[in-house]
């Protein structure tokens, strides 16, 4: 091996050499492949780890690169290198954090996706962190809202990834949910997670006037063939973003946005000015000392129910028909609970 001293190009190999090493799996390649990848002889990536070993070291004072083994089988090893601990449990904590929403929908592909990274993750903690590790997962707690299961509907949903990733169409049977059901074919764009659910956004063709773009919800879907011959291309001007932004919730009824006044209680006009709202244009007070909240959105039904939650706190000021479409709602759910209305609490009893 000669003892030449490095050159300015062989520094920049010796960089490149370490940014190899690190992007593999396990920190380590024969010296066969990191001569082909560098474009240099065999003895000449010996050199450079050496070179390395000279002037670098680990954390613990090794040597930053090593060669293991023998012959054909030597392989160049980057050692070990330590981030700061608490840059890790941050990325680790925020991790486990953002998957909660997905392992809620319990026995999805994503859900246990999900599960291996996070167990993947905290096997590359050394044990002297794996208390703090522990903490980190106590430190975040995820409450579902109404998970759906997934259990029956893993081939679906492992079909309609593949369709997104992949651009492939799927040949699917859907039952929608006043209990029609259907055959089509569909162009999956997007999953969309929403309140625990698992959606699909796309192409919905081959079914007459329900063609178009459509959202499905995966654990409905009965069946999923994909089209492993056939391509598709997203429309260049979708944005899934700007799809569903400025809306509340998913569903869209092909309405404009138009303005919408709600007057808030003094109570609940704390825990509704906590909140960013779609279509939020502002806040204001009103003569009553209520708090007016002003949003342009489209009145869609997931608008409705959404004010409703809110009961005798909030009162729609306009636009008029909304206000007279509630009084109705609300008229017809007190009817219920009239005395003289005396079926349903005897069926519930």
């Amino acid at each position: 091996m000669t003892n030449t001293p490095p050159n300015y190009r062989d520094g920049v190999a010796m960089v490149r050499l370490l940014q190899i090493l690190e992007g593999t799996q396990r920190r380590s390649l024969p010296l066969d492949a990191l001569a082909e990848r560098l474009e240099v002889h065999r003895r000449t990536v010996r050199r450079y780890v050496d070179a390395l070993g000279e002037s670098c070291s680990s954390p613990d004072g090794d040597p930053i690169v090593t060669i293991e083994g023998r012959g054909i089988s030597a392989s160049a090893v980057l050692a070990p290198q330590r981030e700061p601990t608490s840059a890790r449990l941050f990325q680790y904590a925020a991790v486990f954090a953002a998957t909660r929403t997905l392992v809620a929908g319990e026995g999805s592909l994503l859900s246990d996706s999900a599960e291996q990274l996070i167990d993947s993750l905290e096997r590359g903690f050394e044990s002297r962190l794996l208390p703090l590790v522990r903490r980190a997962q106590e430190g975040f707690h995820y409450v579902p809202f109404g998970p759906k299961d997934y259990r029956a509907s893993e081939d679906a949903l492992d079909a309609v990834v593949q369709g997104c990733v992949y651009r492939r169409p799927l040949n699917l049977r859907y039952r929608t949910g006043t209990g029609w059901t259907y055959s089509c074919r569909f162009e999956p764009w997007t999953i969309v997670l929403y309140r625990d659910g698992l959606f699909v956004h796309g192409m919905q063709d081959d079914v007459g006037d329900a063609g178009g773009v459509r959202l499905l919800a995966i654990d409905r879907i009965q069946e999923a063939t994909l089209l492993k011959d056939e391509a598709f291309e997203v429309p260049v001007d979708y944005d899934a973003k700007e799809w569903f932004g400025g809306q509340l919730g998913l569903w869209q009824d092909g309405g404009a946005p138009e303005p919408l006044r709600i007057a808030f209680s003094r109570r609940a006009s704390l825990a509704a000015q906590e909140r960013r709202w779609p279509g939020q244009v502002g806040w204001t007070a009103a003569e009553d000392g209520r708090s007016v909240l002003e949003l342009e959105i489209p009145i869609t039904p997931e608008v409705r129910t959404w004010i409703q939650t809110w009961g005798s706190e909030a009162e729609v000021l306009g636009p008029p028909a909304l206000r007279q479409e509630l009084r109705e709602v609300l008229q017809s759910a007190l009817a219920r609970y009239r005395p003289d209305n005396e079926r349903g609490s005897t069926e519930c009893s």
